[in-house]
Protein backbone atom coordinates (compact mmCIF):
# COMPACT_ATOMS: atom_id res chain seq x y z
CA UNK A 1 0.00 0.00 0.00
CA UNK A 2 1.19 3.11 -0.69
CA UNK A 3 1.62 6.44 1.34
CA UNK A 4 -0.88 9.06 2.13
CA UNK A 5 0.20 12.14 0.76
CA UNK A 6 1.21 15.03 2.55
CA UNK A 7 -2.03 16.29 1.83
CA UNK A 8 -3.97 13.93 2.17
CA UNK A 9 -2.62 13.46 5.96
CA UNK A 10 -3.23 16.86 6.89
CA UNK A 11 -7.06 17.07 5.15
CA UNK A 12 -8.20 13.95 6.99
CA UNK A 13 -6.65 15.83 10.08
CA UNK A 14 -8.56 19.21 9.43
CA UNK A 15 -11.24 16.55 8.66
CA UNK A 16 -11.48 14.85 12.18
CA UNK A 17 -10.96 18.42 13.69
CA UNK A 18 -13.67 19.92 12.40
CA UNK A 19 -16.37 17.22 12.76
CA UNK A 20 -15.45 16.44 16.41
CA UNK A 21 -14.74 20.21 17.40
CA UNK A 22 -16.88 20.51 19.62
CA UNK A 23 -15.79 17.76 21.92
CA UNK A 24 -12.38 17.97 21.19
CA UNK A 25 -11.72 21.17 22.31
CA UNK A 26 -14.06 20.83 25.76
CA UNK A 27 -11.52 18.26 26.78
CA UNK A 28 -8.36 20.29 25.23
CA UNK A 29 -9.66 23.29 27.47
CA UNK A 30 -10.37 20.51 31.32
CA UNK A 31 -6.89 19.61 30.37
CA UNK A 32 -5.57 23.09 29.95
CA UNK A 33 -7.62 24.12 32.74
CA UNK A 34 -5.90 21.05 35.14
CA UNK A 35 -2.17 22.29 34.53
CA UNK A 36 -3.01 25.82 35.32
CA UNK A 37 -4.05 25.85 38.95
CA UNK A 38 -0.60 24.37 40.26
CA UNK A 39 1.72 26.00 37.62
CA UNK A 40 0.30 29.55 39.41
CA UNK A 41 0.82 28.12 43.03
CA UNK A 42 4.47 26.90 42.45
CA UNK A 43 4.88 29.85 40.91
CA UNK A 44 4.15 32.23 43.69
CA UNK A 45 5.67 30.02 46.00
CA UNK A 46 8.60 30.05 44.44
CA UNK A 47 8.59 33.66 43.89
CA UNK A 48 7.78 34.31 47.65
CA UNK A 49 11.00 31.67 48.43
CA UNK A 50 13.48 34.04 46.91
CA UNK A 51 11.32 37.23 47.85
CA UNK A 52 12.29 36.31 51.95
CA UNK A 53 15.28 34.63 51.11
CA UNK A 54 16.84 38.16 49.30
CA UNK A 55 14.61 40.01 52.32
CA UNK A 56 12.53 41.66 50.02
CA UNK A 57 9.53 40.42 51.61
CA UNK A 58 8.97 39.55 55.57
CA UNK A 59 7.14 35.91 56.17
CA UNK A 60 7.74 32.29 57.29
CA UNK A 61 10.08 30.71 54.56
CA UNK A 62 9.17 27.22 55.73
CA UNK A 63 5.45 28.21 54.87
CA UNK A 64 6.71 29.10 51.79
CA UNK A 65 8.53 25.48 51.11
CA UNK A 66 5.88 23.68 52.42
CA UNK A 67 3.39 25.54 49.46
CA UNK A 68 6.09 24.85 47.74
CA UNK A 69 6.26 21.47 47.53
CA UNK A 70 2.24 20.99 47.75
CA UNK A 71 2.88 22.78 44.34
CA UNK A 72 5.32 20.66 43.02
CA UNK A 73 3.68 17.23 44.14
CA UNK A 74 0.15 19.03 41.94
CA UNK A 75 2.02 19.91 38.87
CA UNK A 76 3.13 16.37 38.46
CA UNK A 77 -0.69 14.82 38.77
CA UNK A 78 -2.16 17.41 37.51
CA UNK A 79 0.15 17.13 34.36
CA UNK A 80 -0.42 13.62 34.69
CA UNK A 81 -3.86 13.89 34.02
CA UNK A 82 -3.10 16.84 31.15
CA UNK A 83 -0.91 13.97 29.44
CA UNK A 84 -3.77 11.50 29.72
CA UNK A 85 -6.50 14.04 28.35
CA UNK A 86 -3.96 14.61 25.48
CA UNK A 87 -3.24 10.69 24.81
CA UNK A 88 -7.79 10.63 25.32
CA UNK A 89 -7.51 13.28 22.24
CA UNK A 90 -5.62 11.09 20.05
CA UNK A 91 -7.17 8.05 20.45
CA UNK A 92 -10.53 9.47 19.99
CA UNK A 93 -8.94 10.57 16.44
CA UNK A 94 -7.06 7.29 15.91
CA UNK A 95 -10.69 5.53 15.95
CA UNK A 96 -11.97 8.20 13.44
CA UNK A 97 -9.43 7.56 11.22
CA UNK A 98 -9.60 3.71 11.13
CA UNK A 99 -13.85 4.40 11.19
CA UNK A 100 -14.40 2.73 14.71
CA UNK A 101 -15.58 5.81 16.66
CA UNK A 102 -15.31 5.17 20.66
CA UNK A 103 -17.53 7.24 22.47
CA UNK A 104 -15.51 9.57 25.47
CA UNK A 105 -16.17 7.18 28.31
CA UNK A 106 -14.86 4.12 26.36
CA UNK A 107 -11.99 6.16 25.26
CA UNK A 108 -11.21 6.60 28.57
CA UNK A 109 -11.30 3.62 30.09
CA UNK A 110 -8.13 2.80 27.79
CA UNK A 111 -6.59 5.75 28.34
CA UNK A 112 -6.89 7.01 32.34
CA UNK A 113 -5.59 3.83 33.75
CA UNK A 114 -2.37 4.91 31.73
CA UNK A 115 -2.34 8.09 32.98
CA UNK A 116 1.59 7.85 34.53
CA UNK A 117 2.04 6.12 31.59
CA UNK A 118 1.92 9.24 29.35
CA UNK A 119 3.51 11.11 31.96
CA UNK A 120 6.63 9.49 32.08
CA UNK A 121 6.86 8.90 28.49
CA UNK A 122 6.64 12.46 28.02
CA UNK A 123 9.40 12.84 30.59
CA UNK A 124 11.61 10.19 28.53
CA UNK A 125 10.62 11.78 25.75
CA UNK A 126 12.09 15.51 27.58
CA UNK A 127 15.36 14.18 29.02
CA UNK A 128 16.04 12.25 25.57
CA UNK A 129 16.13 16.06 23.78
CA UNK A 130 17.55 17.10 26.55
CA UNK A 131 20.41 14.47 26.46
CA UNK A 132 20.71 15.16 22.55
CA UNK A 133 21.14 18.67 23.16
CA UNK A 134 23.43 18.44 25.98
CA UNK A 135 25.55 16.54 23.89
CA UNK A 136 25.28 18.12 20.98
CA UNK A 137 26.62 21.55 22.93
CA UNK A 138 29.86 19.61 24.61
CA UNK A 139 30.77 18.53 21.13
CA UNK A 140 30.01 21.51 19.18
CA UNK A 141 32.11 23.59 22.39
CA UNK A 142 35.05 20.87 22.07
CA UNK A 143 35.16 21.09 17.72
CA UNK A 144 35.00 24.91 17.70
CA UNK A 145 37.78 24.90 20.12
CA UNK A 146 39.80 22.73 18.85
CA UNK A 147 39.81 24.00 15.42
CA UNK A 148 39.92 27.77 16.96
CA UNK A 149 43.35 26.57 18.39
CA UNK A 150 44.60 25.04 15.18
CA UNK A 151 43.22 27.62 12.76
CA UNK A 152 44.66 30.46 14.90
CA UNK A 153 45.80 33.94 13.20
CA UNK A 154 45.91 32.34 9.92
CA UNK A 155 42.55 31.02 9.41
CA UNK A 156 40.26 33.37 11.40
CA UNK A 157 37.45 32.32 8.98
CA UNK A 158 38.00 28.44 9.55
CA UNK A 159 35.90 28.17 13.18
CA UNK A 160 33.55 30.88 11.81
CA UNK A 161 33.11 28.33 9.07
CA UNK A 162 32.90 25.43 11.47
CA UNK A 163 30.30 27.27 13.75
CA UNK A 164 27.81 27.55 10.78
CA UNK A 165 28.04 24.07 9.31
CA UNK A 166 27.47 23.01 13.13
CA UNK A 167 24.94 25.18 13.44
CA UNK A 168 23.24 23.72 10.41
CA UNK A 169 23.71 20.32 11.76
CA UNK A 170 22.00 20.92 14.48
CA UNK A 171 19.20 22.52 13.36
CA UNK A 172 18.99 19.32 11.19
CA UNK A 173 19.46 17.18 14.41
CA UNK A 174 16.57 18.80 15.61
CA UNK A 175 14.19 17.98 12.95
CA UNK A 176 15.46 14.15 12.70
CA UNK A 177 14.85 13.89 16.39
CA UNK A 178 11.70 15.78 16.81
CA UNK A 179 10.50 13.35 14.13
CA UNK A 180 11.40 10.40 15.56
CA UNK A 181 9.66 11.10 18.73
CA UNK A 182 6.44 12.74 17.52
CA UNK A 183 4.45 10.05 17.79
CA UNK A 184 5.40 8.86 21.54
CA UNK A 185 2.24 9.33 23.02
CA UNK A 186 0.01 7.02 19.97
CA UNK A 187 1.71 3.94 20.59
CA UNK A 188 0.45 4.05 24.45
CA UNK A 189 -3.06 5.81 23.75
CA UNK A 190 -3.71 3.10 21.00
CA UNK A 191 -2.36 -0.19 21.70
CA UNK A 192 -2.47 -2.57 24.28
CA UNK A 193 0.01 -4.60 26.33
CA UNK A 194 2.26 -1.10 26.02
CA UNK A 195 4.12 1.29 28.57
CA UNK A 196 5.70 4.41 28.75
CA UNK A 197 9.26 3.15 27.31
CA UNK A 198 7.46 0.96 24.75
CA UNK A 199 5.60 3.72 23.56
CA UNK A 200 8.26 5.93 22.78
CA UNK A 201 10.41 3.20 21.24
CA UNK A 202 7.37 2.07 19.35
CA UNK A 203 7.43 5.65 17.98
CA UNK A 204 11.31 5.56 17.04
CA UNK A 205 10.45 2.35 14.89
CA UNK A 206 7.63 3.31 13.51
CA UNK A 207 9.31 6.69 12.54
CA UNK A 208 12.19 5.27 10.35
CA UNK A 209 12.41 6.14 6.97
CA UNK A 210 9.17 8.13 7.27
CA UNK A 211 11.34 11.58 8.90
CA UNK A 212 11.29 13.35 5.69
CA UNK A 213 7.75 13.40 5.15
CA UNK A 214 6.55 13.88 8.95
CA UNK A 215 8.68 17.40 8.58
CA UNK A 216 6.57 17.85 5.40
CA UNK A 217 3.11 17.30 7.47
CA UNK A 218 4.54 19.05 10.57
CA UNK A 219 5.52 22.31 7.92
CA UNK A 220 1.84 22.07 6.20
CA UNK A 221 0.08 21.82 9.59
CA UNK A 222 2.04 24.48 10.94
CA UNK A 223 1.62 27.12 8.34
CA UNK A 224 -2.64 26.18 8.47
CA UNK A 225 -1.80 26.90 12.36
CA UNK A 226 -0.69 30.39 11.66
CA UNK A 227 -3.65 32.22 10.46
CA UNK A 228 -5.61 30.58 13.34
CA UNK A 229 -2.74 31.68 15.79
CA UNK A 230 -3.21 35.68 13.94
CA UNK A 231 -6.84 35.49 14.71
CA UNK A 232 -6.85 34.44 18.21
CA UNK A 233 -4.07 37.04 19.00
CA UNK A 234 -6.13 40.10 17.12
CA UNK A 235 -9.29 39.46 18.55
CA UNK A 236 -7.58 38.76 22.16
CA UNK A 237 -5.90 42.33 21.73
CA UNK A 238 -8.66 44.19 20.56
CA UNK A 239 -10.71 42.42 23.67
CA UNK A 240 -8.59 43.27 26.03
CA UNK A 241 -8.21 47.04 24.67
CA UNK A 242 -11.73 47.64 25.08
CA UNK A 243 -11.78 45.48 28.87
CA UNK A 244 -9.02 47.03 29.91
CA UNK A 245 -10.50 50.81 28.92
CA UNK A 246 -14.23 50.75 30.00
CA UNK A 247 -13.57 49.01 33.54
CA UNK A 248 -10.06 51.39 33.41
CA UNK A 249 -12.16 54.49 33.66
CA UNK A 250 -14.30 52.82 36.21
CA UNK A 251 -11.03 51.51 38.51
CA UNK A 252 -7.30 51.46 37.15
CA UNK A 253 -6.65 48.06 39.08
CA UNK A 254 -10.34 46.74 38.09
CA UNK A 255 -9.60 47.43 34.76
CA UNK A 256 -5.16 45.44 35.53
CA UNK A 257 -6.96 42.55 36.92
CA UNK A 258 -9.66 42.22 34.43
CA UNK A 259 -7.19 42.05 31.81
CA UNK A 260 -4.80 39.46 33.50
CA UNK A 261 -8.01 37.74 33.63
CA UNK A 262 -8.94 37.94 29.64
CA UNK A 263 -5.43 37.36 28.91
CA UNK A 264 -5.05 33.90 31.10
CA UNK A 265 -8.58 32.78 29.82
CA UNK A 266 -7.79 34.22 25.95
CA UNK A 267 -4.28 31.88 26.46
CA UNK A 268 -6.16 29.03 27.51
CA UNK A 269 -8.60 28.94 24.83
CA UNK A 270 -5.88 28.87 22.00
CA UNK A 271 -4.30 26.43 23.45
CA UNK A 272 -7.68 24.74 23.54
CA UNK A 273 -7.92 25.45 20.24
CA UNK A 274 -4.59 24.01 18.92
CA UNK A 275 -4.19 20.70 21.15
CA UNK A 276 -6.74 18.60 19.13
CA UNK A 277 -5.53 19.60 15.79
CA UNK A 278 -2.15 18.50 16.09
CA UNK A 279 -3.31 15.25 17.82
CA UNK A 280 -5.66 14.75 15.19
CA UNK A 281 -2.53 15.27 12.67
CA UNK A 282 -0.71 12.38 14.77
CA UNK A 283 -3.52 10.14 14.59
CA UNK A 284 -3.15 10.34 10.94
CA UNK A 285 0.43 9.66 10.46
CA UNK A 286 0.44 6.83 13.18
CA UNK A 287 -2.46 4.76 11.48
CA UNK A 288 -0.73 5.85 8.06
CA UNK A 289 3.08 3.93 9.21
CA UNK A 290 0.60 1.68 11.22
CA UNK A 291 -1.62 0.12 7.97
CA UNK A 292 1.61 0.11 5.86
CA UNK A 293 4.02 -1.69 8.43
CA UNK A 294 2.02 -3.84 9.91
CA UNK A 295 -0.42 -4.75 7.48
CA UNK A 296 -3.82 -3.41 9.34
CA UNK A 297 -5.19 -3.33 5.75
CA UNK A 298 -7.19 -0.33 5.77
CA UNK A 299 -7.41 1.74 2.85
CA UNK A 300 -7.26 5.82 4.21
CA UNK A 301 -8.10 7.27 0.71
CA UNK A 302 -11.91 6.34 0.97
Amino acid sequence: MKPLSVGNIVSAGLRIYRDNFGIYFRIALLAYLWIFAPIVIFTVALISIISVALGQISGNIGLYVLILVVGIVALAYSSARYAAMSGLLARLAYKEVGEQPETIAEAKRHTKPRMWDFWIAGILTALIGFGAGLAYMIVYGVVVGIVGAIAGQNAVWLPILVMVILSIAGILGVFWLSSRLFLFELPLAVEDGIKAGGSVGKSWEISKGAVGRIQLVLLVSFLISIPIFIATSIISSIAQAIIGGVLGNISPELGAVAIIVFSIASTLASGALMIPFWQSIKAVIYHDLKVRREGMGFDLRK
